[in-house]
């Protein structure tokens, strides 16, 4: 769920040469799906339900490490996770929200050290929401509690600090460096409108890049708070630092990719069979809504839709190669397991379980040979997990 926090309080408003692989060779005689581009030079890929992948071509996940721990006082027992990231040694970074710090481990999960600590000092972090590297491999934090970017070297040492004018955060924090090296942080343009905003390399207001907008369907207080109707069609959006938005309107399979400038590259659509909003869907989020009507809401049980969204929320992933890895929306058992991916011309190839759950929040990151989310256990303790891209030999000619 994308949420805007203005300083204490919380509004909720909910260029690498792809990988070539033999199932990108298969098109001419096995994809029946159709590629055409618009007078505008848009081009739209209509997939259909059968991937480009056989099942000998088809890529799969295997988990191969896992950080994290039930209790103790080690690195590895984390309280809540922010952010991940991952340097170029393929070590992971873990921002760690109740402490207010970073935690760097190896590729192989050996804990090295912390980066910043709690406070307000050159170098201390207060409510840290996220992360990314800049061109000469230095790790950018977004230190709101402190309105500030804090700049650290590899090594965790504090080289430098900017301002952060911006009294209000998006969560999960969608921002980061674009292709031109120049940073990306939300704002806001009248009225409430989220936007991105591109600095200069002096850290100054730049230009700005526009966010799909889409008005969901809420249930309202009046003057005071609107929650969205359960299961109504969303926005789900995601910045590629290669220098595009990607977004889709859930309220079927289509994934828009637009550069920051606002033109519309590539439509991608899937056919997909909607999942049906049983009895006791409705039942379990009308349940959740139990604190809106005891707070004067009113709810139109009618107004909930018979289908659920085609994607779920922070559904869309780019990786570096740019791949689309979408998570659409599926049976409970299966819920955060399923990515759908798609090649960088558009076309599906097929679908990819995870051995475990992969939390929506924080965001994913997929590199060009792994998955690393937060998964969480039985008893919600949450373990930081790597999950290897396995591409069978054949499919990397």
């Amino acid at each position: 769920m994308l949420g805007i926090r203005r300083s204490i309080s919380n509004t909720l408003l909910i260029l690498t040469p792809a990988l070539t692989s033999c199932s990108d060779v298969r098109q001419a005689t096995d994809w029946a799906g159709t590629i055409d581009t618009l007078p505008s030079g848009t081009v739209v890929v209509r997939n259909p339900s059968q991937g480009l992948w056989d099942s000998t071509s088809a890529w799969r996940l295997r988990e191969s490490l896992r950080i994290g721990a039930a209790d103790g006082d080690g690195p590895e027992v984390f309280g809540a996770i922010g952010a991940l990231r991952i340097d170029r040694l393929g070590r992971i970074y873990v921002l760690e929200d109740q402490a207010d710090e970073i935690r760097v481990f190896e590729a192989d999960g050996r804990y090295v050290r912390n980066i910043g600590r709690r406070g307000s000092g050159p170098g201390e972090l207060a409510n840290p929401i996220g992360m990314d590297w800049d061109a000469d491999g230095n790790l950018w934090v977004v230190d709101v509690g402190n309105a500030r970017y804090s700049v650290f070297d590899t090594t965790g040492s504090y080289l430098t600090q900017h301002r952060r004018a911006a009294g209000f955060y998006a969560l999960p924090w969608p921002g980061g460096f674009g292709p031109d090296g120049r940073f990306l942080d939300t704002g806001l343009d009248p009225p409430d409108e989220l936007i991105l905003v591109h600095y200069d390399a002096q850290m100054a207001p730049a230009d700005t890049v526009r966010i799909p907008r889409f008005d969901s369907e809420t249930f309202v207080i009046p003057q005071r708070v609107a929650v969205p109707v359960p299961f109504a069609p969303f926005v789900t959006w995601r910045l590629d630092r290669r220098g595009y938005v990607w977004s889709s309107i859930t309220a079927d399979y289509s994934v828009v990719q637009q550069t920051f400038g606002g033109d519309t590259v590539r439509i991608i659509k899937a056919a997909y069979d909607p999942l049906p909003v049983t009895t006791r869907d409705k039942e379990e989020a009308l349940e959740s809504l139990d604190w809106f009507v005891r707070d004067g809401g009113r709810i139109d049980p009618s107004r909930i839709p018979q289908v659920k969204p085609a994607i779920i929320r922070q559904g869309l992933l780019v990786d570096p190669l740019g791949y689309l890895w979408v998570r659409p929306e599926v049976a409970e058992a299966q819920r955060l397991r399923e990515f759908d991916v798609f090649d960088p011309k558009g076309r599906y190839l097929g679908r990819v379980t995870s051995p475990a759950p992969i939390q929506s929040w924080p965001l994913p990151v997929v590199t060009e040979h792994a998955i690393y989310g937060v998964f969480n256990d039985e008893l919600e303790v949450p373990h930081v997990v790597r999950q290897e891209i396995v591409r069978p030999t054949t499919a990397q000619r």
